[in-house]
């Protein structure tokens, strides 16, 4: 009797050592709580309007242009030069990976006057890419682009009297300018050679060193009206979404300077962003640069800005506000960020059924994201301690939490009842066995 009950509790002990021990597993389990796999996402976007005019309710846009990039992978660009010229607008859409989309520059009148000049008028080109699934898109586009090609005509009907005279001109003019370089240099230091090597002449050749450079540019003069650019460009370290408008600008010998630029540029109305999203450390950042003119001069730009906004009678109807070389930036509370800049911007009674608004380059971008990020479920606690689990950024090093356990518990708690069940069932019998019949 005493060895049956003996073996009665061993198979109760079975039991109670299978239920304790699946609570252990339970409670590792629970201790070690799954982790959430979060692959990276960003997304970008940058927009352009070199004119915008609000009436009342009713808008009119001319050239404007947009971009946007994300993870899914998306790549959008579209342009337009003039909203109602359908024949000026463009768009590139690529939804997938490896897709890329390019139109054509469409404009909506073509104006040859070759060869003195040549005219574009509203014209807009697009592309989009997903190479590798590594969104980018651009797109241009202009309200007119005039090329007055008299330089090289003039040059040509010049051409042989400025053979003949080359020579005497070059050595005159280079005695003065290696004596006047040499009186100024002490004051000015390099300041003159440096001039005279961004333009391409040699001092001891000055008339002939001239013409050369005036033989490379492309144009006498250029004009660009509302030129706007938006791009979203993606490379393994950043996103970076930028966006520039212009009222107009003027390159006067276009290509003379050694390095390609005009000799003289003078842009009226420039507004420029930039957002950038850091792919590896996930942080985003923006900034903005608007003017209300810019001159460059040999390569060195003089801008001219205001600054902030002016808001007059805020708060009534008649609100209006002034932005004159101005812009800002701003942090959202999900870490993205965003920049505008006005080249010039003015919304006028903006509480009578939407004022009258006219802008003249307004560029926005906007960027953000997160990297590929495993997020751990919230602290535990084991008796009196309390662990927090730590956050894993790189799910290479994580690995998902396993279910289960590798100690065989529920099985030595069966064998044990087992054997508890059939030990009793033997004692049983030989007990019967032994009794008198």
């Amino acid at each position: 009797m005493k060895v049956l009950r003996r073996f009665c509790s061993l198979g109760v002990l079975g039991v109670l050592t299978a239920g304790m021990l699946s609570g252990v597993a339970s409670s590792t389990l629970s201790a070690t709580p799954a982790s959430a796999n979060l692959p990276e996402v960003f997304a970008a976007t940058a927009s352009a309007q070199a004119l915008k005019l609000s009436l009342f309710g009713t808008t009119l846009t001319i050239s404007s242009t947009n971009a946007e990039g994300d993870t899914t992978p998306k790549a959008h660009a579209d342009g337009a030069g003039a909203a109602l010229i359908t024949a000026s607008s463009s768009v590139a859409d690529s939804t997938g990976a490896n897709q890329s989309v390019t139109t054509p520059k469409n404009c909506g009148i073509v104006l040859p006057l070759q060869p003195l000049a040549g005219v574009l008028l509203a014209c807009s080109q697009s592309t989009s890419v997903t190479a590798s699934a590594v969104p980018s898109a651009s797109a241009t586009s202009n309200i007119a682009d005039i090329d007055v090609n008299l330089l090289n005509p003039v040059l040509n009907l010049l051409k042989p009297i400025l053979d003949a005279l080359t020579p005497l001109a070059n050595q005159v003019l280079g005695t003065v300018l290696t004596t006047v370089n040499n009186v100024v240099q002490p004051l000015l230091g390099s300041t003159l050679t440096n001039l005279l090597g961004k333009l391409g002449i040699d001092i001891n050749k000055p008339v002939s060193s001239l013409i050369t450079a005036l033989q490379k540019a492309t144009n006498l003069i250029t004009i660009h009206v509302g030129d706007t650019t938006s791009q979203v460009a993606t490379t393994a370290g950043a996103v970076v979404a930028d966006s520039v408008a212009q009222g107009a600008k003027i390159d006067v010998l276009p290509g003379l300077l050694v390095n390609g630029d005009p000799l003289l540029s003078i842009t009226v109305g420039m507004a420029h962003t930039t957002s950038t999203y850091n792919r590896v450390s996930g942080a985003s950042a923006a900034t903005f640069d608007p003017a209300i003119l810019s001159i460059d001069l040999l390569g060195s730009v003089i801008p001219i800005k205001l600054g902030s906004p002016i808001d007059l009678l805020a708060g009534t109807p008649l609100e209006s506000v002034i932005s004159l070389g101005a812009g800002s930036t701003t942090t959202n509370a999900d870490k993205s960020v965003s920049a505008v800049a006005d080249g010039v911007g003015l919304d006028l009674l903006k509480g009578i059924n939407g004022g009258i608004s006219l802008h003249l380059a307004h560029a926005e971008s906007a960027a953000g994201g997160h990297t590929d990020t495993v997020t751990a479920a919230t602290p535990t606690t084991t008796g009196s301690t309390t662990t927090s689990l730590p956050v894993v950024t790189s799910v290479e090093a994580v690995r998902l939490a396993t279910t289960g356990t590798s100690a065989p518990v529920l099985p030595v708690g069966f064998v044990l009842v087992l054997a508890g069940y059939l030990t009793r069932r033997t004692f049983r019998s030989r007990r019967a066995a032994r009794a008198p019949r």
